[in-house]
């Protein structure tokens, strides 16, 4: 918890980055920082919290007799500029230039709680404002989609593109359908569990929240499912393992455009050359 505090952030607004970022923090561990942090603006850290419990902005989990502070996941969260995450069943007010994905909680990874799917979000997000025309035509493929969260932000921020979701869990796969469904997505998404070593199709972009060694075994087959000027997303690393992914992604051709770590996780992108 090192992060400082620009003077124009309200406090409870920093809170909520803190704790985001952190994924979940003990109550203890959470005031111990704001108390440090926010110590020049008088502010009253405890009644802050409580304040953000009340109002549905954080909720209190448990696990092994230990209480914890977190997003509430049960109501729409901004977990980057253009992308807003909320329940199916949610009423949510898009905000200019913002998109909402609902994803219904189950059993598939995804739902925006763990730090690298936020990171691959925000990639994502940073790709399709900054990077990628938006006249272009996108084939996309999220490896490993669990509750499909990244592909459908992929589709959901250009209409205009269309791909394949593949887990080898079936169970992900029927989260996966069920959530392209919940955003009428599902004409542009294939979900399948066929393993991607039997897909023989260049994409423009290829998305995967794994872990290092599964990615690192991507890395080595990418031209297969890449081509010259594809990108790529790439998360579920630990900010120790970005600069090795980095140098296996050079030796494919694939130089880093962007990287992000939040507490001890990482995601890059990556862009293919000649």
């Amino acid at each position: 918890m090192n992060q400082s505090i620009p003077v124009e952030v309200p406090a409870d607004q920093y809170i909520l980055q803190l704790v985001a970022d952190c994924g979940r923090v003990t109550p203890f561990e959470l005031r111990k920082a704001l108390k440090k942090r926010l110590a020049h603006r008088s502010c009253p850290v405890g009644d802050k919290i409580r304040q953000l419990l009340a109002a549905g902005e954080l909720a209190y989990t448990y696990e092994f007799g230990c209480s914890f502070l977190e997003i509430n996941y049960n109501r729409p969260v901004q977990v980057s500029r253009r992308i807003v995450l909320s329940g199916p069943g949610m009423r949510q007010e898009n905000l200019p230039d913002t998109i909402t994905i609902k994803i219904k909680t189950g059993a598939a990874f995804g739902s925006g709680r763990h730090p690298t799917t936020r990171l691959a979000l925000q990639a994502l997000d940073w790709l399709t404002a900054d990077q990628i025309k938006t006249t272009d035509r996108l084939r996309f493929i999220d490896i490993g989609t669990g509750s499909g969260v990244l592909a459908l932000a992929i589709a959901g921020l250009r209409p205009a593109c269309s791909g394949m979701a593949i887990d080898l869990d079936r169970c992900a796969c029927a989260e996966a359908r069920e959530n392209a469904a919940f955003n009428d997505l599902q004409p542009r998404i294939l979900v399948s569990s066929q393993p991607v070593a039997s897909i023989n199709e260049q994409f423009d972009l290829l998305i995967a929240n794994l872990r290092y060694p599964t990615l690192c075994d991507l890395m080595m087959n990418l031209d297969q499912w890449t081509h010259a000027h594809s990108y790529l997303v790439l998360s579920g690393i630990r900010d120790d393992e970005v600069d090795g992914l980095i140098a296996a992604g050079k030796k494919k051709a694939a130089h880093c455009v962007w990287r992000k770590c939040r507490h001890q996780w990482a995601a890059v992108a990556l862009r293919r050359h000649h």
